[in-house]
């Protein structure tokens, strides 16, 4: 009989020590994953704006081949085509013109498509290009190329 009572106290405390270890290797994993995602967050919000800033880079580009006017787009593709050849290739096979944060194309103003900018009376609070919703901190390209919205950086040749 002593030997079961030995037997049951020995699995009492085998069990006190193995569910704390099982719980705090949980939690380790836990947090491991939530840190790499967070990193993934914050990565993709940097290259999002890195990516508009390019864009913003391209439209300029644009401007002064034609002379000052915008291209005309009805949507995302069309912004892109009319963009795409202004546009770096990126060795990562990455598509600037889509946001990495949400996977969705960033939007186009449609607004000032075709325009002259020399005729725009204030660039720095004309909206160029913004993301898709969900986001935390929308980012918003300006026609002046400054970004709204994420960690401040600017980005030129």
């Amino acid at each position: 009989m002593q030997s079961n009572i030995s037997n049951s106290n020995g699995r009492r405390i085998h069990a006190r020590i193995i569910v704390p270890l099982v719980v705090l290797v949980i939690a380790l994993v836990a947090a491991f994953l939530w840190m790499k995602s967070a990193q993934n967050v914050a990565q993709n919000r940097i290259r999002a704006q890195f990516d508009m800033q390019t864009i913003g880079d391209a439209l300029k580009q644009y401007e002064q081949d034609y002379d000052g006017a915008l291209p005309v787009y009805k949507d995302s593709a069309t912004f892109e085509t009319a963009l795409s050849s202004y546009v770096p290739n990126t060795t990562d096979r990455h598509d600037p013109f889509i946001d990495l944060t949400n996977d969705k194309p960033f939007l186009p103003a449609v607004e000032i498509s075709g325009k002259d900018v020399k005729k725009i009376s204030d660039p720095a609070s004309t909206p160029v290009l913004s993301q898709q919703p969900p986001y935390n901190r929308q980012l918003i390209l300006y026609l002046d190329g400054h970004i709204v919205g994420g960690t401040p950086i600017r980005i030129s040749p």
